[in-house]
């Protein structure tokens, strides 16, 4: 999505609550008090799984000039995989200035 640059944290903040309120409908209350579930993994295993987090990567595109969508791409995959280790909703803001790489924030 196309967030104007002021309006990125609060959008962020706002998916963020509004996931992690409406997915505790998809878990018992034991679920939610325990914080994970008990179910067969892709190999058929039984394991203990996290409950559903949303991770949001954030490209902020302070200059274009040189951006191809191959560094586009690898540069989010780059920030999701960031959010990705994080066992808990979240987001991070990467901004981006040409061949730069200017900040990371939480």
């Amino acid at each position: 999505a196309f967030i104007p640059n002021t309006d990125i944290e609060q959008v962020c903040k706002m998916i963020i609550e509004t996931f992690d309120t409406e997915s505790k409908c998809f878990y018992s209350a034991e679920h939610q008090r325990e914080k994970y579930i008990v179910a067969a993994d892709r190999k058929g295993q039984i394991e203990k799984f996290p409950l559903m987090t949303v991770s949001l990567a954030v490209l902020r595109i302070l200059n274009k000039e040189g951006l191809t969508s191959t560094i586009l791409a690898s540069k989010a995959a780059a920030i999701k995989k960031k959010c990705k280790a994080i066992n808990a909703s979240n987001f991070i803001i990467h901004s981006y200035y040409g061949n730069e790489d200017i900040n990371m924030s939480l």
